[in-house]
């Protein structure tokens, strides 16, 4: 009995360190898609087209992998989900502009 009890501790413990290593993830890959935004906004806005586009298309990736792991996520902090919004409403800005001055 008490083994089983163990076991099952080591689960919750487990479960818990699962969550919060995913939302520190979460985190960092919403601040990697942020920064990447930033610079690619500089390239374009110093004529580096084709930098602009390849730090787009990372900063795409990094907001990727963010929505990925909230989808497994539990109670997932509302502020991270308006971050997350707020970057995808960036990243098609920066696609639009980036489009625009391609033409």
């Amino acid at each position: 009995m008490a083994e089983r009890e163990e076991v099952l501790e080591e689960s919750r413990r487990l479960r818990v360190l699962m969550q919060q290593t995913r939302l520190r993830f979460i985190e960092s890959a919403l601040s990697t898609a942020r920064a990447l935004c930033t610079i690619a906004e500089a390239d374009a806005a110093m004529g580096e087209i084709a930098a602009a586009c390849q730090t787009l298309e990372r900063a795409r990736r990094a907001a990727e992998s963010a929505r990925e792991a909230s989808r497994h996520a539990q109670n997932l902090p509302t502020t991270l989900e308006k971050q997350s919004t707020r970057i995808a409403e960036r990243l098609h800005r920066l696609e639009l502009l980036l489009s625009l001055d391609e033409q």
